[in-house]
């Protein structure tokens, strides 16, 4: 019994010893996360607080508070709180969850969580129990962290505002740039069109050549803004390697002019033709990369290579590489040569100029385009820039090698190989030449100098092995290209001689130079660097007998692209107006200028036809294009109108604001013509089969009346009205031209009658016009106007005439672009056999001729003034002889002109 008792005892003692541990366990815990326990009897109201609790309320542990006092540690507005969820506790029961204000007994302010329960037996409420943490560390932590929050939303709304405003600014400053910058270069390009003297063209280039270059600053830091503001985006779609690598040849060509720099394009043969990408992006970052190559090289060499580094059926990873042999770039230079608006030390920038940025581009656009921009380089020697690109392959199969497989041109095949012989004393460019050849399926042989190929001509001409074709390198040391062609020509008869194409580093005007003086010594010319299908296509025309037309000719003929359309410009510029005017005058368009908005509101809505285009400036001073758009779309004939946003502002978000507003297109300046136009002709492209120019719109409203004919059966009534006319194609000619000049102010007249009531006029002139339109065979005009004439007969009101103004101009467009393109035909066939006119002072045309054509011989500009004097002579009447010799003086082809003028007197005389 003892023992039990004694058992019994030991092992109270243990649990009690146990419960003991546990309670100093929960206490310490407690203390640890600040939180202790309490409870309340509901009956006396008496608190019990374990030992934590004291703690946090900074209490004797003698001095335990009722439940009142405990209240009043909590400050006024919570103590409201407490008091009446406690009171509600106590009556009714339920808990609570509580984060309130709390002053300790030595007066310290901090936060507590107070959780209650009441606890309920027999259903009666008998006490309160729950726990009570300081939590005043984790309240000062969300604050801290809602104030940074705040202070980072902060941060972020200033960022944005100064992205924004950074953003409007490029955007105004690049408007307030360009606009006078277009005003530079359309001045410039109007004055490069007139009649200058060689320092004079040569300033005009230099000008030109600085301006360019401010505007590539320009674009530069635009650019540099978009990427930073993650805003540049690509446009993916197939295009061909080939047609990449040809613009940037002419652009390195053009960037090295006059240095003595040797250029190759190395392109591996098993790349594919075709791929896709974003090209223009690919395209800026080659362009910039040798562009910087040229600028850091004096002399030596640059070798831009493509190679495939893996190829499956479907894809291709192709290494971009630019290597230069000029001043290389020092190790500790190399870590920020990519950091925007930074060159690789400050002596650079003042020695080769440029704002740093290119490379910090380039390696954007390439991490954009998912590559990296890497760089290898050794101070002195030289610098290679390289990344590699993933991109898919086009729906073509075909790959650079198979390129010329098939092609029909006899002798050029793989079938039918040339022998070619490649002279050129820079052994990268020689080996890449004939890596070029060879992929043609041509047989290749390399040398090194002008004698030895004289020496390995002379004897493949004794084995009976000739060469079809030699590639010459121009500067070359003892012999140079133009002395070995000179001795080639020599040595053989003019059917023997291969076809020799001249390939130098030199400018393409040096070239055209040295061909005036000997016009017979090459066959062709190409500038480096060259590609594969530039040595083909130059071995083609030179087959063809065309090369030695194309080398001669130095500038760009003048071209009428815009012929007959009629183009309203709404600009408030009024030199940009002069600029626009005189361009689009120049193609041949009829160009009307408002000076505002609301002027091009009015002249658009007014117009009688109505325009073709019109080409809207964004900023002017009454109301901007957007609203003047807007204006002109409100009404329904004015729909379909092309709208041009033609303007300064050439951000994408100004684009999109464009095309948002209604617009169909957007130009940006300065005004790049050639772009001007394609936009232009995009929205109204020309006629199918006729070769002129015509309103697209126009023409449809045109169409829905009588039946379209065929420009076969067009042609078959062209032939009809010749053979009338006993087929003398020289009056047909005349006829023709004599016809368009009359036709133009058709429309406008008839219209004019019409509204005014006039109808027997409206009907003479209808019956002229269809007298004259059956005798030059534009048998579907003729009907036309018989149809109107007879609907005129059967209108009772003027107020609803019969007919489209549009719709008839149209008309007789599509029929003088028709007929004029047809006489174009007979031109040639036809120069040898006019008739020669009569009534004419044939003596005093001869002496003009004579001393035009002396003047010719020497260069002389003053061959320009009498040929005025030769226009006055001839009068109008035969200004349709004079366009060939008049198109040969424009461009200051002295040999050409004297061909024209020999066939003008043959004509007259």
């Amino acid at each position: 019994m003892e023992a039990a008792k004694a058992i019994a005892e030991t092992e109270k003692e243990r649990l009690q010893a146990e419960l003991a541990a546990n309670f100093e366990l929960l206490a310490r815990v407690g203390e640890m996360a600040k939180m202790g326990g309490w409870e309340v009897d509901n009956a006396t109201k008496r608190l019990k607080f374990s030992r934590e609790l004291y703690r946090i309320h900074e209490l004797d542990p003698a001095d335990t508070p009722d439940l009142s006092r405990a209240l009043d540690f909590y400050p006024p507005d919570a103590r409201s709180v407490i008091a009446a969820t406690v009171d509600v506790a106590c009556k009714t029961g339920g808990s609570w969850d509580l984060e309130l204000p709390f002053i300790t007994a030595k007066g310290r302010h901090i936060w507590v969580r107070t959780i209650g329960v009441a606890v309920v037996e027999d259903g009666v409420i008998v006490k309160l129990e729950g726990s009570f943490q300081d939590i005043t560390d984790r309240k000062r932590a969300d604050e801290t962290l809602k104030l940074l929050t705040a202070q980072l939303v902060l941060a972020r709304d200033r960022a944005e505002a100064g992205s924004k405003a950074k953003s409007q600014f490029l955007a105004n400053m690049s408007h307030e740039i360009r606009t006078p910058m277009n005003a530079i270069l359309g001045m410039l390009q109007l004055l490069s069109q007139t009649e200058l003297a060689r320092r004079q063209h040569d300033y005009v280039e230099k000008t030109q050549s600085a301006a360019t270059s401010l505007l590539s600053i320009l674009n530069d830091i635009l650019d540099f803004s978009k990427i930073d503001a993650g805003k540049m985006t690509l446009d993916l779609r197939s295009f061909s390697l080939d047609d990449l690598l040809r613009y940037l040849s002419v652009i390195l060509s053009n960037t090295i002019g006059r240095k003595d720099i040797e250029a190759v394009v190395d392109v591996d043969n098993r790349l594919p033709l075709d791929i896709v990408g974003d090209s223009l992006r690919l395209q800026q970052v080659l362009t910039n990369l040798t562009s910087n190559a040229v600028k850091f090289t004096e002399q030596g060499e640059i070798v831009l290579s493509l190679k495939p580094i893996r190829m499956s059926e479907s894809t291709v990873d192709i290494e971009f590489s630019v290597r230069d042999s000029g001043i290389g770039i020092a190790p500790e230079n190399m870590q920020h040569i990519f950091e925007g608006f930074s060159q690789a030390e400050t002596s650079t920038a003042r020695r080769f100029g440029g704002t740093g940025l290119g490379l910090a581009i380039s390696r954007r656009l390439v991490q954009l385009m998912g590559g990296e921009l890497k760089l290898e380089s050794e101070l002195g020697v030289g610098s290679r820039f390289f990344f590699s690109l993933s991109f898919q392959r086009s729906a073509t199969d075909a790959v650079v090698k198979d390129r010329y497989a098939a092609l029909a041109n006899h002798g050029m095949t793989r079938d039918q190989p040339l022998r070619v012989l490649v002279v050129d004393d820079n052994q990268a460019a020689r080996e890449v030449m004939q890596s070029m050849v060879e992929a043609l399926g041509w047989h290749c042989d390399v040398l090194d100098s002008g004698r030895e190929a004289l020496v390995r001509l002379e004897r493949c001409v004794e084995l009976k092995t000739p060469y079809d074709v030699v590639f010459m390198d121009w500067n070359m040391p003892d012999m140079d290209g133009w002395k070995t062609a000179q001795r080639i020509r020599a040595a053989h008869s003019a059917q023997k001689a291969p076809i020799i194409i001249m390939i130098s580093a030199y400018g393409r005007e040096a070239l055209v130079e040295r061909l005036r003086a000997e016009p017979t010594v090459l066959d062709g010319f190409l500038v480096k660097p060259v590609t594969a299908s530039m040595m083909f296509d130059a071995v083609a025309d030179a087959r063809a007998g065309t090369a030695r037309v194309n080398a001669v000719s130095l500038r760009r003929r003048a071209t009428r692209r815009l012929t007959g359309l009629r183009l309203l410009v709404v600009e408030d510029n009024p030199l940009n107006q002069q600029v626009a005017l005189e361009l689009l005058s120049n193609e041949g368009a009829q160009v009307t200028v408002a000076s505002t908005g609301r002027a091009g509101v009015t002249a658009a809505l007014s117009a009688m036809p109505a325009f073709d285009v019109v080409l809207m400036d964004i900023q002017m001073p009454d109301i901007d294009g957007y609203a003047a758009t807007a204006a002109i779309r409100q009404h329904d004939s004015m729909r379909s109108l092309p709208i041009i946003a033609m303007t300064a502002n050439v951000m994408s978000e100004d684009k999109s604001a464009c095309l948002a507003a209604g617009m169909n297109d957007h130009v940006g300046k300065p005004i790049d013509l050639d772009a001007l136009v394609i936009t232009i002709l995009r929205h109204c492209p020309r006629i199918s089969g006729y070769g002129g120019t015509a309103s697209l719109r126009t023409i449809s409203e045109a169409l829905r009346s009588p039946p379209t004919s065929s420009a076969a059966s067009v042609n078959h009534d062209f032939d009809q009205a010749l053979h009338q006319i006993g087929g003398n194609k020289a009056l047909f000619v005349s006829m023709s031209g004599m016809f368009v000049d009359a036709a133009g102010s058709l429309a406008g007249e008839l219209q004019r009658h019409v509204l005014e009531g006039e109808n027997d006029a409206a009907a003479r002139l209808l019956h002229t016009l269809q007298g004259t339109a059956g005798a030059v065979g534009a048998t579907r005009l003729a009907d036309y106007a018989l149809q109107i004439k007879k609907q005129l007969h059967n209108t009772a009101s003027v107020d609803s005439p019969p007919f489209s103004a549009d719709e008839f101009d149209a008309f007789i467009r599509q029929s003088c672009n028709a007929l004029l393109a047809y006489a174009e035909t007979l031109k040639t066939s036809s120069s040898t056999t006019l008739e020669r006119p009569s009534g004419l002072d044939k003596p005093a045309i001869g002496k003009v001729l004579d001393e035009l054509e002396l003047l010719m011989r020497d260069r002389n500009m003053r061959a320009l003034n009498i040929f005025e004097q030769l226009r006055i002579t001839l009068g109008p009447t035969f200004g349709n002889r004079l366009m060939p010799l008049e198109q040969a003086m424009n461009d200051l082809d002295f040999p050409l002109s004297l061909e024209c003028s020999s066939t003008l007197r043959t004509s007259l005389i």
